[in-house]
């Protein structure tokens, strides 16, 4: 790649970027080696900050509107993760910046708990544990050396699975309990015990997909930090209300209903 730019940048062609220019950070406008010195950067609904920062290789930088609607930046933005994230000191230990556990997986579903341990790794916790049904654990093994799985008994999550997770539960700082739990009856009478464990050993928890699901079954509010993440159709399950087509009203029923499950 190095190569090219090079060749690209020896070019007497007119140069025009596409979002940004190869070799050019888009939110730091740090270059890493070498960059393409584009005459013209077409970009798109905003300016990148570091595309301002980085003229000597942006040229003249056009922002063009793709019919994304104003709303979307209360979806997406520079992430608020930056803002929970400490600083790495060069003594830092392994676990000093968080132990989790992941349940979930099932006989059909494997991605889904593997994509949030991952995602955790890769957003800066140390260690992530991911307990699933053996087969589906062994599956989840080869997908990535940095993941530790926890091989339970069964098909799907069970109440016989309750004791050999509790040890985890004391292990680790907080508990992501649902991606692709499915939702068999067994799962269902597990996600009620085991939330009990969760908020007994006063651990934080976040609650996904199928577990919400079977959570919204009993329904109660919890005595530990936690954290729901269900999409529209979930959030119905969940509390019974359909949310608004308008983002502002959306916002509002969501905030009563965070307010109302959190006590």
């Amino acid at each position: 790649m190095s190569q090219l730019v090079e060749y690209i940048n020896t070019l007497k062609a007119f140069k025009i970027a596409v979002d940004a220019p190869t070799g050019v950070d888009s939110d730091t406008g740090e270059i890493k080696s070498n960059a393409v010195r584009a005459d013209v950067t077409l970009t798109f609904h905003k300016a990148k900050r570091g595309l301002q920062s980085a003229t000597k290789y942006t040229g003249e930088l056009l922002v063009k509107n793709i019919g994304l609607p104003k709303e979307l930046e209360k979806y997406a933005g520079p992430g608020d993760v930056f803002l929970a994230t400490k600083a790495r000191s060069k003594r830092a230990h392994k676990g000093d910046f968080g132990r989790l556990l992941v349940v979930g997986g099932s006989e059909v579903f494997s991605g889904a708990p593997a994509l949030v341990a991952l995602a955790a790794l890769r957003t800066g916790v140390d260690i992530a544990y991911l307990a699933a049904p053996a087969k589906t654990a062994q599956a989840i093994s080869s997908f990535s050396p940095d993941l530790i799985t926890v091989k339970l008994e069964g098909k799907h999550l069970n109440m016989n699975n309750i004791t050999a997770l509790t040890q985890f539960v004391e292990a680790v700082d907080a508990v992501v309990l649902g991606p692709g739990l499915g939702l068999h009856a067994e799962t269902a009478e597990f996600v009620r015990a085991f939330v009990s464990v969760v908020e007994n050993a006063g651990k934080p928890l976040l609650l996904d997909a199928d577990g919400l699901k079977a959570y919204a079954q009993f329904r109660r509010q919890l005595k530990i930090p936690v954290v729901f993440t269900p999409h529209s159709g979930e959030f119905t399950i969940l509390t019974s209300k359909k949310l608004p087509e308008n983002v502002e009203d959306c916002i509002s029923v969501v905030e009563k209903a965070a307010e109302t499950l959190a006590g």
